[in-house]
């Protein structure tokens, strides 16, 4: 026996039938249950005149209902399949481009630069010697802790207070350099 579903919305419908549009969360986890187990063709579309199930959201009391085909179903299903309204469902219906259920395609493009600043350069972004100094800091700790960890081979850890500069005068035979240790 054929399971036959039944609905007077051409939306649903396009949504059961659709294969390459993505939905938000809630309507794309609805869509899939559905399309996992029935498929596009057990559709079939009744128009909402004919729809029971509108009988009882249209405000009908009780007795109404009875009398109504609610309980029944529409008059066609008494009949042969054959005469069954024409299944639209076998019609592909688009999902509009302004559907709020739908979720927009987005794209993105990245472009690297592969000239970099110069160490000058680098250093103006900061407000002022201290922050500067302090950020050379970090980067030399985070390459001391990298060479640590390639020779020992553990995670690296930086939850230590931030490193301090201290710069020891040139002498004169040193000429102009100058030396630069780190202390935790």
């Amino acid at each position: 026996m054929e399971d036959i579903f039944w609905t007077d919305s051409k939306v649903v419908l396009g949504y059961i039938a659709n294969e390459t549009r993505r939905f938000h969360i809630f309507v794309g986890n609805r869509v899939q249950q559905i399309q996992e187990h029935t498929s596009p063709d057990q559709w079939h579309y009744v128009d909402t005149k004919s729809n029971p199930a509108d009988h009882a959201s249209r405000g009908l009391n009780p007795q109404g209902l009875q009398k109504s085909s609610w309980l029944t179903g529409p008059a066609f299903l008494w009949e042969d399949k054959s005469c069954w309204p024409v299944n639209e469902a076998n019609k592909v219906f688009s999902l509009s481009e302004g559907d709020p259920e739908v979720k927009n395609k987005v794209a993105l493009a990245t472009s690297t630069d592969t000239s970099f600043a110069s160490l000058v350069n680098r250093l103006k972004y900061f407000s002022d010697y201290h922050r500067a100094k302090k950020a050379v800091a970090w980067c030399l700790l985070y390459i001391q802790k990298l060479k640590e960890r390639v020779k020992s081979r553990k995670p690296i850890c930086l939850d230590e207070p931030a490193p301090k500069i201290i710069q020891t005068r040139s002498t004169s035979q040193e000429a102009s350099t100058k030396k630069v240790t780190l202390q935790p």
